[in-house]
């Protein structure tokens, strides 16, 4: 049987494939890490900026003026502050609940679709987390964090095809991008 694409033909070796996967997902975590501290610390920013901006002036036109461009839900933005708090306190099943809550109550982008995917592989459950990270892809096609998840599922469950297929669209989301720079 010939090699369905280049990445298989190269990634005939399994432990190969499986390095360079969790290579990738290292990186990843790190970077996810680093954005999930970025939101938070925006998210605050932007409140305390609000209550800042309410407190010197109570007019209407002083409150527009605060208020920032994008009007956020309040409960909205607390589940989310609730989901980012939870998963980065390890309380994956909490993580689940409040993610959950908003891609049922919400319109949402490839970004929460992500999120949740990342939990339940978190809790072992890749039956669950494949879906979600097919839907974040449908809704984002270029979405690096969901392609790089989905490959290390994949290995995870021995589906080394799709792992390949998975980790080749990524790297060539990487070379364009470097291409264009």
């Amino acid at each position: 049987m010939e090699p369905k694409n280049r990445f298989t033909a190269y990634f005939k070796n399994r432990k190969r494939l499986l390095a360079i996967i969790l290579c990738i997902v290292l990186v990843f975590n790190i970077a996810a890490a680093a954005i999930t501290t970025v939101v938070v610390i925006n998210n605050n920013k932007a409140a305390e900026s609000a209550e800042a901006g309410a407190a010197s002036d109570t007019s209407a036109e002083s409150l527009e003026a605060s208020q920032p461009a994008e009007d956020i839900d309040p409960v909205l933005q607390e589940k989310l502050n609730a989901f980012y708090n939870a998963y980065s306190a390890g309380d994956y099943n909490k993580a689940l609940e409040h993610i959950t809550y908003v891609i049922d109550n919400y319109k949402v982008t490839a970004a929460e679709y992500c999120q949740r995917g990342l939990v339940y592989s978190r809790l072992g459950q890749n039956d669950k987390a494949i879906p979600d990270l097919q839907a974040a892809l449908k809704l984002d096609p270029e979405d690096f964090t969901s392609l790089s998840l989905l490959a290390q599922i994949y290995t995870a469950e021995e589906k080394y095809q799709e792992a390949s297929d998975a980790l080749g669209k990524a790297i060539s989301l990487i070379e364009s991008k470097k291409a264009s720079t």
